[in-house]
């Protein structure tokens, strides 16, 4: 399946983009959703994402009802999605660098901060985030929407995903021990 027209997805939801058709860029792509960046007629940026599959929008649904519930709880900043459809999520893209990002050709993780000298200040912002993330009462959550999973559900969920995987693309047996 080849990426969707972004710009004609990004008008159809009433984003205005730039005419420029070099500011509309693809990337950020996953598993889950195909992914671009663009600039609109007013020169802010956009990340737009648009699902591969029928059965991710339910996944967007979630992610939407977690990042509601999150927001003004823990330290960050967070997507505010203006536009959330079963065809496409957009919203501005957040200032700063990203700690790393997914190559859209290789599919890989690559690190915008240097793996030999990480900041300290890396670690310690992202330990107060997990700290306050880990803090939120949990039955709170529930009731927001967000389903509960024990640990063990988890690893069993996580198994049969990892074996699912293994069976469609075998995994090489050094990745596959890890």
């Amino acid at each position: 399946m080849s990426a969707p027209d972004f710009a004609q997805l990004a008008a159809a939801h009433a984003i205005d983009l730039d005419k420029d058709a070099s500011m509309l860029r693809l990337g950020g792509s996953d598993a889950e959703y195909f992914g671009a960046t663009a600039r609109d007629a007013s020169g802010a940026y956009w990340v737009l994402r648009a699902p591969r599959r029928g059965d991710v929008q339910l996944a967007g649904r979630q992610e939407a009802v977690a990042l509601d519930f999150v927001r003004g709880k823990i330290p960050v900043v967070l997507p505010d999605w203006q536009v959330h459809t079963d065809k496409l999520i957009a919203y501005r893209v957040l200032p700063g660098i990203p700690a790393a990002e997914i190559d859209p050709l290789m599919g890989e993780l690559i690190w915008r901060l240097p793996q030999d000298r990480v900041p300290e200040t890396f670690a310690e912002s992202l330990a107060v985030v997990m700290a306050k993330l880990h803090g939120l009462d949990a039955s709170l959550a529930v009731e927001a929407g967000i389903p509960a999973v024990s640990a063990d559900d988890l690893r069993m969920r996580m198994k049969l995903r990892m074996d699912e995987c293994n069976t469609l693309a075998s995994v090489p047996r050094n990745l596959w021990g890890l």
